[in-house]
């Protein structure tokens, strides 16, 4: 009789591996700083050397957990808001608010992602929960033994449409606030890695 043979299960990718964890470690960065989890300043460097593209070295301030958490409140989460900047698309886009939630729910849920906004406590549009999403489509992409190009078109076309759009204005009101570090430099570090993957994507699907 002969040996049943092994069902081959494909390796996985080591780019789109990297490419997960970096977008892993960019979600954390724009979310309240927590206790349980270090900020990931220090992480990006290792990441970065993973990537299958080349990123320009910056180095961020290491501040201790308290002041890193006073920052992001003051800077992203004022009890009034009248000085907060926001880290929601809508608030930057002129598309209606309603439209992008609906355009970003819709590309969630086609990929098998259901935002439950209770249970998340962010709009769907906040810059985490982009970046939390293209972390998954990255993470998908390291087990599929196929052909993942369709996929790939569907970063770029998120990165295009609900990212790169917006940064620079982001980037530009952060720039103007006092003792906003090292979210200034977060998000110019978040534009390089978002044209950087862009290219590659472009590359990857040509």
């Amino acid at each position: 009789m002969a040996e049943a043979q092994l069902l081959r299960v494909p390796e996985p990718r080591a780019d789109s591996a990297a490419r997960s964890e970096l977008y892993r470690v960019l979600s954390a960065a724009f979310r309240h700083p927590d206790p349980a989890a270090p900020f990931p300043g220090r992480a990006l460097g290792a990441v970065a050397a993973a990537l299958p593209y080349r990123l320009p070295e910056m180095t961020l301030p290491e501040l201790p957990l308290a002041e890193l958490q006073l920052r992001y409140t003051n800077l992203f989460e004022a009890s009034d808001r009248s000085g907060a900047i926001s880290l929601h698309e809508s608030d930057f886009v002129p598309t209606p608010r309603a439209k992008v939630w609906e355009d970003v729910v819709r590309f969630y849920e086609h990929f098998g992602l259901r935002y439950d906004g209770e249970a998340i406590r962010l709009w769907p549009d906040h810059l985490a929960i982009e970046l939390e999403c293209l972390q998954y489509l990255s993470f998908l992409e390291a087990g599929i033994a196929g052909d993942i190009a369709p996929l790939l078109r569907a970063e770029r076309d998120f990165i295009d449409r609900h990212l790169l759009p917006w940064l620079p204005d982001l980037a530009g009101q952060l720039a103007e606030r006092e003792e906003a570090e090292p979210w200034p430099a977060l998000v110019v570090l978040l534009q390089d890695c978002l044209r950087a993957e862009r290219g590659w994507l472009e590359r990857a699907t040509d």
